[in-house]
């Protein structure tokens, strides 16, 4: 019952108006790369020339020092607290790291670990990552410091990559066997592989909200689109008007929010969806200026983190 309702909630099109966006666009700096945002407007990605961690606002970029002994970072994520995650390295290995603006502190390797990544971070202050051993990507989360292996679903998946993880410890990410690769929703008791769809092949989750739904993308008879659903089963979201093809930046760890919205990218420009409104090209719905490409990344007040055709981020704001 609970798919049936989600499918019919995925093709409901609102006669509600349609809300616009202020804009405002993060400072233009060459190989900056942001992937997500937290409840105050505050972004996360790396930066390039440095590279270097970086935390970023309308307002400015914050790289944010290297511990000493390595060399590269790049955040994953952010909560509202400020707390950040990603991964870390020193061109020998690379592990996952939590901090702040201000220092980052590498999470140490388990024994018989070859190296880790690490993704978001939620409002606990716990991390998602994966850790690669031979011939298999194991899922974990962190506490601090503290390590805590996930465990993997049943039916051979020897890739388990947790990308999401909610305030309640509920992940989410791919699960990779002999045969495809699906989206899966976990936690520390528990890891579940989700159904694909009819026509579905290679599927994976980006992100998870509160509510325990996850968004992501996957190929329905061959065409790229994006999805909605719960570690029950999923349902197409349909393409933006014109489009061809569609779907989530990869590491989208943000582009659910606890509403339900979702952001992504198309063949046609950014878009964002809800069960009100359909599926809306963010270009009908800001004045005129940049081409966004793609959305990054949604909290829970609405705000947007978008990219252009260029390359540049900006943080749309709904006007109440």
């Amino acid at each position: 019952m609970r798919i049936i309702g989600l499918a019919l909630a995925v093709s409901t099109l609102a006669l509600a108006q349609t809300p616009s966006y202020v804009v405002s666009p993060f400072p233009q700096v060459s190989g900056l790369g942001l992937v997500a945002m937290n409840n105050r407007g505050q972004a996360v990605g790396h930066l390039n020339s440095l590279r270097q961690a970086v935390v970023a606002t309308p307002a400015g970029i914050t790289p944010v020092p290297l511990p000493s002994g390595w060399t590269a970072a790049a955040a994953g994520g952010i909560n509202d607290l400020g707390w950040i995650s990603g991964t870390i390295g020193n061109g020998t290995i690379s592990e996952a790291f939590i901090g702040t603006s201000q220092g980052i502190t590498p999470i140490p390797l388990l024994e018989g670990w070859e190296f880790a990544n690490g993704f978001q971070i939620n409002n606990s202050g716990i991390v998602t990552g994966y850790a690669q051993v031979p011939n298999a990507e194991l899922p974990f989360i962190a506490i601090g410091t503290h390590v805590v292996p996930l465990p993997v679903p049943s039916g051979g998946y020897y890739i388990t990559t947790p990308y999401s993880i909610n305030d309640f410890g509920e992940v989410a990410g791919w699960a990779v066997n002999s045969t495809t690769g699906q989206p899966y929703v976990g936690n520390i008791f528990k890891a579940t592989a989700v159904p694909l769809p009819t026509g579905w092949t290679s599927s994976v989750a980006c992100s998870i909200n509160n509510r325990g739904q996850i968004a992501g993308f996957g190929y329905n008879n061959g065409q790229e689109m994006p999805f909605i659903g719960n570690k029950n089963g999923f349902a197409p979201i349909p393409l933006p008007p014109g489009a061809t093809q569609a779907g989530l930046l990869n590491f989208s760890v943000n582009a659910l929010n606890d509403l339900g919205q979702v952001v992504g990218w198309s063949d046609v420009g950014a878009w964002v969806w809800d069960s009100s409104h359909g599926t809306r090209l963010l270009n009908s719905l800001i004045s005129a200026g940049p081409n966004l490409q793609s959305g990054v990344g949604i909290n829970n007040l609405g705000q947007i983190l978008a990219q252009d055709t260029s390359g540049n981020y900006y943080l749309l704001s709904p006007i109440r």
